[in-house]
């Protein structure tokens, strides 16, 4: 009977967990410099550098351009397209700024700064503006110190495809000045058009826009200005005001990006403070679910449900430690375009930042280093037995029963080895004293390894714990063979997740 109840009581557990499940399917600069000021228009600078000869053209370097106007006088540094020696920068404004000329400016080793004669031409919120502008540098003119920019272009940022009927087709990127890029969101690829080119224009020449995509997993062949997409789905393609590079030898400034599924998933934050953070965190990529720049506060998203603090403030010692260290777990969603793919933490100001992380489901962050999974596994665990002996009489290990031990037990022994010593053996809980002669009114309780907690655990339900031997084993598995147990601890794992969104851990006396 106890038996049955066991199985029947994993199996409701097992459902809710497979509801959690079913919801988790499944720069460089982060864009912060713009996020707030109010910018509403934008357009593309381009200077082609070829021309500069080769004796002294890697000498040259930090290419920018200059612009001034009403309420406008401002350098933008410029950046490499993918196209060989063309520069550009993506320069955007807000309503009250015009722009009646500019100045290309760069630096070279031993001769200091280099610029370009004065540039007229006319810019505002209300103009009917091309979107981009290129000039080539002409070494063969020089005036009072200043080389002479050449072969001024205005044009449209266009692309030119063939609908999902095979139809020929041409339109203009959208300007997205708050975060200074160019995008057309929602090219839709089928059988029809997958293999069909897509020319984009840029500098006004087909033969710069293959060379200027850096992510080419997306694109099956291309050269000059072509390329076509490699699989069906819906697509942005966006001009970045960056050169990205893919690490297989490909950069650019188009980026392309296929929209994905929304998961909505997690991630944890292990902070090194027993105060509740002040922290913020940012991401973008996609929709920026905690808005622009510095994002929202963690203790925002606790208060609205979006995040939970999970050592019982300061009741569960992660790997550890007289001092807790709180942590927190944050929903997050990824996948484009309603999630993100990169984030950062930060203290609410541009001056105190993280390292920029790409997103990965499941997994813990602290302030600096890599994304780590074993010890998400290993919080996982912990949260889960937690909330086993939160459910017990008086929060207490002694009262959880042989059952519900041996699903802890269970869970236990099958971590891997490094989650198992390296994240939950070292990792401590503020409760009784071991020893009960020890305990004295007023001094009950202290730091116990939660090594010891599953040793206690598996002399509950008489199940061996991992580098441990009983000398009884009378659970209510009885002679159950081992591949019922088998079945019961894979129940057991997928009600962990579950379980994880129970957590309740209060600071209260336990044994």
């Amino acid at each position: 009977m106890k038996f049955r109840h066991f199985i029947t009581s994993l199996a409701v557990t097992a459902v809710g967990a497979f509801g959690v499940l079913a919801g988790l399917s499944q720069k460089s600069e982060a864009k912060v410099a713009k996020a707030d000021t109010g910018d509403t228009w934008m357009f593309t600078a381009f200077l082609n550098t070829a021309t500069i000869p080769e004796s002294y053209k890697s000498d040259c370097s930090n290419f920018r351009f200059h612009v001034w106007g009403t309420n406008v006088d401002e350098f933008f540094t410029m950046h490499e397209t993918g196209s060989d020696d063309v520069y550009t920068v993506n320069c955007s404004f807000n309503d009250d700024q015009t722009v009646i000329g500019g100045q290309f400016v760069f630096e070279q080793s031993g001769e200091g700064l280099k610029y370009s004669k004065d540039i007229s031409f006319g810019y505002d919120k209300n103009s009917d503006f091309f979107g981009q502008m290129s000039w080539t540098f002409d070494e063969d003119y020089w005036s009072d110190g200043k080389w002479k920019a050449l072969d001024q272009k205005w044009m449209r940022n266009t692309v030119y495809y063939y609908d999902t009927d095979g139809n020929s087709q041409n339109t203009e990127f959208s300007i997205d000045p708050v975060n200074n890029r160019l995008i057309l969101q929602n090219l839709v690829i089928n059988e029809t058009n997958l293999g069909k080119s897509v020319d984009v224009l840029i500098r006004g020449y087909w033969a710069d826009g293959y060379n200027c995509i850096y992510n080419t997993d997306l694109t099956n062949g291309g050269s000059a200005g072509w390329f076509k997409f490699k699989e069906v789905g819906t697509y942005d393609l966006i001009i970045e005001n960056e050169c990205k590079d893919d690490g297989a030898g490909h950069k650019g400034i188009i980026e392309i990006k296929k929209h994905e599924a929304a998961n909505n998933t997690f991630i944890y934050y292990v902070t090194n403070s027993a105060s509740a953070t002040t922290d913020y965190i940012y991401s973008w990529g996609g929709s920026e679910q905690f808005g622009s720049f510095p994002g929202t506060s963690i203790a925002s998203l606790v208060a609205a449900d979006k995040a939970k603090e999970v050592t019982g403030n300061g009741v569960l010692h992660f790997q550890g430690g007289d001092d807790s260290k709180l942590i927190y777990r944050i929903d997050i969603t990824i996948g484009y375009p309603t999630g993100d793919s990169m984030f950062m933490f930060n203290n609410g100001t541009d001056s105190y930042k993280s390292a920029e992380r790409a997103i990965a489901a499941e997994h813990a962050y602290w302030w600096t280093g890599d994304a780590n999974h074993n010890a998400a596994h290993g919080l996982d665990f912990l949260i889960t037995a937690e909330a086993y002996r939160n459910g017990a009489d008086d929060h207490s290990v002694c009262n959880i029963s042989d059952v519900n031990a041996s699903v802890i037990v269970g869970l236990y022994n099958v971590l891997d080895k490094d989650v198992r010593e390296t994240y939950v053996d070292s990792s401590k809980v503020y409760t009784y004293k071991v020893d009960p002669d020890a305990r004295q009114p007023g001094d009950e309780n202290e730091l116990v390894s939660y090594r010891k907690v599953m040793e206690q655990l598996g002399e509950i339900a008489g199940v061996a714990v991992v580098g441990q031997e009983l000398t009884r084993f009378d659970n209510v598995l009885g002679s159950t063979d081992s591949s019922v147990v088998l079945i019961i601890v894979a129940a057991s794992l997928v009600s962990a997740a579950g379980l994880v969104t129970l957590l309740v851990i209060r600071k209260r006396k336990h044994q």
